[in-house]
């Protein structure tokens, strides 16, 4: 690592956003998942707000908040914000699952290139 500061360029330049094939067994096959820049979190942000009826304030919904951060997060299938309501009836564990992995990668965590132990620990947490 260099004892020189970071430009602006460098950072620019830099190829952050992590992206991940995932198997997921229930669904009998794989998806493609990445990491969530933080553009797409404050539009997930911003879409999850509803209008709570009793304070008349903005909320986050943070159902929706979750939903939407799995369809930003998968690649493949392409998924719309709409298809939050086919994920809405699918597996809690399968969807508890691509929530973690989803963190792991939108914090720059590969999720398959860490110790042969902690991959068991995610294979029991299943």
């Amino acid at each position: 690592m260099s004892n020189e500061f970071l430009s602006v360029e460098d950072i620019e330049k830099v190829e952050d956003i992590i992206t991940e094939e995932i198997e997921v067994p229930e669904w009998k096959g794989k998806i493609l998942m990445k990491g969530l820049t933080a553009e797409e979190i404050y539009k997930i942000t911003e879409k999850s707000k509803e209008l709570n009826e009793v304070t008349k304030q903005m909320e986050i919904n943070y159902e929706k908040f979750d939903y939407l951060r799995l369809v930003y997060s998968i690649i493949t299938p392409d998924l719309s914000d709409k298809d939050f309501l086919i994920l809405r009836n699918k597996s809690g564990g399968v969807i508890k699952r691509l929530l973690y992995f989803s963190e792991l990668l939108s914090s720059g965590i590969k999720i398959f290139d860490r110790p042969e132990i902690e991959k068991t620990e995610l294979k029991n947490e299943e």
